[in-house]
């Protein structure tokens, strides 16, 4: 399992639900963001889900690469 500190400084292409949700795809894995400017607790969660698993026939807007640090801040929980 990767660490706060490792997980903050991976690039990852991220993509929003339309709700608190943002999936991170990473080369380490992929991860859940919850994010607090859209009422979510700010937690970064690993998952098994694979993008089109997660958003399940839905849409996502691509918001691009950020180092996860950078575009989540460094105040977010690992769960």
């Amino acid at each position: 399992m990767l660490t706060k500190h490792e997980v903050a400084n991976l690039v990852g292409d991220f993509t929003w639900d339309f709700s608190c949700y943002f999936f991170i795809e990473t080369n380490e894995g992929n991860f859940i963001w919850s994010d607090p400017d859209y009422q979510g607790d700010n937690t970064i969660k690993a998952t098994n889900l694979s993008y089109e698993q997660w958003i399940n026939g839905s849409v996502g807007r691509s918001k691009g690469k950020h180092i996860i640090s950078h575009y989540c801040g460094e105040d977010f929980s690992l769960a």
